[in-house]
């Protein structure tokens, strides 16, 4: 059996022993919360509200927050810096394709002028 719930203006469909992740709730780490918008009970039998199931409720066995323990977020930190240490960002375009100009060209053919009077008239000079 499960059940389509709606919490944050997002729709989850839950069953028993489920882990989900949702926006911040109103409730402490380690409390229980009940959702009352459940919008559907499924199983053998569905049960679809308009738009909500009445008398339906769906209970959370409790709220995990990660976040707040700074132990964990440093921990977090410390395995993320690990497991990406040595990895070079790779662009998904090869590197002898030119970029897609034409996709802009009526839009600089109209502002080139306009912008011309910025541009500089001599090289800049680097020493």
């Amino acid at each position: 059996m499960y059940a389509v719930i709606k919490t944050g203006g997002k729709q989850y469909r839950v069953a028993a022993d489920d882990v989900i992740t949702i926006e911040k709730i109103a409730g402490d780490a380690g409390s229980k919360v009940e959702f009352a918008e459940v919008l559907m009970i499924g199983g053998d039998k569905p049960k679809f509200g308009s738009p909500l199931v009445s008398g339906a409720k769906v209970l959370a066995a409790s709220v995990v927050d990660f976040l707040t323990d700074p132990k964990l977020v440093e921990e977090a930190k410390t395995t993320f810096k690990k497991e990406t240490a040595g990895f070079q960002y790779k662009s998904f375009l090869p590197p002898d394709q030119k970029p897609p100009t034409y996709m802009n060209k009526e839009l600089m053919e109209r502002y080139r002028p306009l912008l011309s009077k910025y541009y500089l008239k001599e090289k800049p000079k680097f020493e």
